[in-house]
Protein backbone atom coordinates (compact mmCIF):
# COMPACT_ATOMS: atom_id res chain seq x y z
CA UNK A 1 0.00 0.00 0.00
CA UNK A 2 1.36 3.36 -0.68
CA UNK A 3 2.15 5.56 2.52
CA UNK A 4 0.64 8.89 1.53
CA UNK A 5 1.25 12.33 3.83
CA UNK A 6 -2.23 13.93 3.46
CA UNK A 7 -2.34 17.98 3.79
CA UNK A 8 -4.62 19.35 6.95
CA UNK A 9 -6.75 20.50 3.84
CA UNK A 10 -7.17 17.59 2.39
CA UNK A 11 -8.92 15.75 5.37
CA UNK A 12 -10.78 18.72 6.25
CA UNK A 13 -12.37 18.95 2.80
CA UNK A 14 -12.55 15.10 3.28
CA UNK A 15 -14.47 14.87 6.23
CA UNK A 16 -16.89 17.59 5.49
CA UNK A 17 -17.72 16.30 1.95
CA UNK A 18 -19.28 13.50 0.03
CA UNK A 19 -18.12 12.10 -3.59
CA UNK A 20 -15.25 14.76 -3.70
CA UNK A 21 -11.82 13.86 -4.17
CA UNK A 22 -10.88 14.25 -0.87
CA UNK A 23 -13.44 11.93 0.52
CA UNK A 24 -12.84 9.09 -2.14
CA UNK A 25 -9.13 9.84 -0.60
CA UNK A 26 -10.36 9.37 3.12
CA UNK A 27 -12.30 6.45 1.74
CA UNK A 28 -9.55 4.97 0.05
CA UNK A 29 -7.64 5.08 3.08
CA UNK A 30 -10.81 3.38 5.29
CA UNK A 31 -10.26 0.18 2.68
CA UNK A 32 -7.14 -0.21 3.23
CA UNK A 33 -5.88 1.00 -0.33
CA UNK A 34 -3.77 3.09 1.39
CA UNK A 35 -1.65 4.22 4.64
CA UNK A 36 -1.63 7.26 6.06
CA UNK A 37 1.39 9.16 7.24
CA UNK A 38 0.86 11.66 9.87
CA UNK A 39 3.46 13.56 12.66
CA UNK A 40 2.30 15.35 15.44
CA UNK A 41 2.32 18.35 14.28
CA UNK A 42 -0.01 17.88 11.51
CA UNK A 43 -2.46 15.68 13.80
CA UNK A 44 -2.33 19.09 16.08
CA UNK A 45 -2.97 21.27 13.38
CA UNK A 46 -5.92 18.52 11.78
CA UNK A 47 -7.30 18.96 15.45
CA UNK A 48 -7.48 23.18 15.36
CA UNK A 49 -8.77 23.24 12.05
CA UNK A 50 -11.79 21.10 12.84
CA UNK A 51 -12.51 22.95 16.30
CA UNK A 52 -13.28 26.60 14.56
CA UNK A 53 -16.56 27.79 14.93
CA UNK A 54 -17.06 27.38 11.45
CA UNK A 55 -16.09 23.09 10.92
CA UNK A 56 -17.79 22.89 14.52
CA UNK A 57 -20.75 24.17 13.27
CA UNK A 58 -20.65 22.11 10.01
CA UNK A 59 -19.22 18.38 12.15
CA UNK A 60 -21.71 19.03 15.54
CA UNK A 61 -18.98 16.91 16.71
CA UNK A 62 -18.80 17.20 20.67
CA UNK A 63 -14.85 18.11 22.30
CA UNK A 64 -14.53 14.17 22.80
CA UNK A 65 -15.64 12.78 19.22
CA UNK A 66 -13.00 15.36 18.08
CA UNK A 67 -10.46 14.26 20.36
CA UNK A 68 -11.68 10.62 19.70
CA UNK A 69 -11.43 11.31 15.77
CA UNK A 70 -7.97 12.18 16.90
CA UNK A 71 -7.12 9.40 18.49
CA UNK A 72 -8.04 6.82 15.90
CA UNK A 73 -5.87 8.50 13.51
CA UNK A 74 -3.33 8.29 15.57
CA UNK A 75 -4.21 4.55 15.83
CA UNK A 76 -4.60 3.61 12.09
CA UNK A 77 -1.49 5.94 10.37
CA UNK A 78 1.88 5.74 10.18
CA UNK A 79 3.21 8.45 13.06
CA UNK A 80 6.17 10.09 12.55
CA UNK A 81 7.78 13.11 14.72
CA UNK A 82 7.87 15.33 11.82
CA UNK A 83 10.56 17.08 13.64
CA UNK A 84 13.05 16.62 10.36
CA UNK A 85 14.21 20.41 9.79
CA UNK A 86 12.55 21.28 6.14
CA UNK A 87 12.39 24.72 5.09
CA UNK A 88 11.83 24.91 1.31
CA UNK A 89 8.06 25.94 1.38
CA UNK A 90 6.69 29.58 0.73
CA UNK A 91 4.42 29.47 3.75
CA UNK A 92 6.77 27.84 6.41
CA UNK A 93 3.78 26.36 8.39
CA UNK A 94 3.35 23.93 4.99
CA UNK A 95 7.04 22.36 6.05
CA UNK A 96 5.89 19.90 8.35
CA UNK A 97 3.90 17.84 5.42
CA UNK A 98 7.34 17.50 3.90
CA UNK A 99 8.65 16.58 7.01
CA UNK A 100 6.54 14.22 8.03
CA UNK A 101 6.87 12.48 3.87
CA UNK A 102 10.81 13.04 4.12
CA UNK A 103 10.84 11.12 7.76
CA UNK A 104 8.62 8.45 6.48
CA UNK A 105 9.70 7.89 3.59
CA UNK A 106 6.42 8.81 1.88
CA UNK A 107 5.22 7.44 -1.76
CA UNK A 108 3.33 10.58 -2.26
CA UNK A 109 2.25 14.07 -0.78
CA UNK A 110 -1.08 15.38 -1.18
CA UNK A 111 -2.29 18.83 -1.23
CA UNK A 112 -4.52 21.51 -2.07
CA UNK A 113 -2.63 23.91 -0.99
CA UNK A 114 -1.06 26.20 -3.95
CA UNK A 115 2.44 26.75 -1.88
CA UNK A 116 3.01 23.03 -1.73
CA UNK A 117 1.46 22.20 -5.30
CA UNK A 118 4.19 24.56 -6.95
CA UNK A 119 6.78 22.39 -5.83
CA UNK A 120 5.55 19.92 -7.85
CA UNK A 121 7.47 16.99 -5.79
CA UNK A 122 9.76 16.69 -3.03
CA UNK A 123 13.02 14.59 -2.50
CA UNK A 124 11.74 12.56 -5.66
CA UNK A 125 7.99 12.15 -4.04
CA UNK A 126 5.32 13.03 -6.20
CA UNK A 127 3.16 16.06 -4.65
CA UNK A 128 -0.20 15.96 -6.21
CA UNK A 129 -3.72 17.06 -5.63
CA UNK A 130 -6.57 15.60 -4.52
CA UNK A 131 -7.95 15.37 -8.27
CA UNK A 132 -4.57 13.75 -9.44
CA UNK A 133 -4.04 11.20 -6.80
CA UNK A 134 -7.82 9.96 -7.90
CA UNK A 135 -6.95 9.49 -10.85
CA UNK A 136 -3.46 8.85 -11.11
CA UNK A 137 -3.50 6.24 -8.15
CA UNK A 138 -6.53 5.11 -7.13
CA UNK A 139 -7.99 5.31 -10.73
Amino acid sequence: MPLVVLDTNVYVSGILTTSTPPAKILHAWETNVITLVLSEPILSEIKDVLARPYFARHLKWTREQLNQYIDDLRLVAVVVHGTTPVTVCRDPKDNMILSAALEAGADYIVSGDEDIIVLGEFRTIPILTPREFVRKVLG
